[in-house]
């Protein structure tokens, strides 16, 4: 994922529910070995990317982590990314 899209996704995403909002707290600047620890072994992740910084996104049921040099940053409601996903492809056809 280019840096760019990630930093737009930092951007775009809804507000998340309190329970979400609780979870950020609690897992923001964790080490990647932290997260696991908290929230379980995640349903899949990605590569990391980047160039200046490594990112990699840890996906759960729900939301996903982001993580820059292995430690966590943000965490997203799914249905946010899913929303904004939608809304770059429109604009890429226009």
């Amino acid at each position: 994922m280019p840096v760019g899209i990630l930093a737009s996704l930092l951007l775009c995403s809804a507000l998340p529910s309190a329970a979400v909002a609780q979870d950020v707290n609690q897992i923001r600047w964790k080490s990647e070995a932290q997260v696991r620890q908290i929230l379980g072994e995640p349903i899949s992740t990605t590569p990391p990317v980047g160039t200046h910084a490594t990112y990699t996104l840890w996906r759960y049921d729900g939301y996903t982590v982001a993580f820059a040099n292995s430690k966590a940053f943000h965490l997203f409601r799914t249905d946010s990314l899913n929303t904004m996903e939608l809304n770059e492809n429109r604009a890429e056809g226009s």
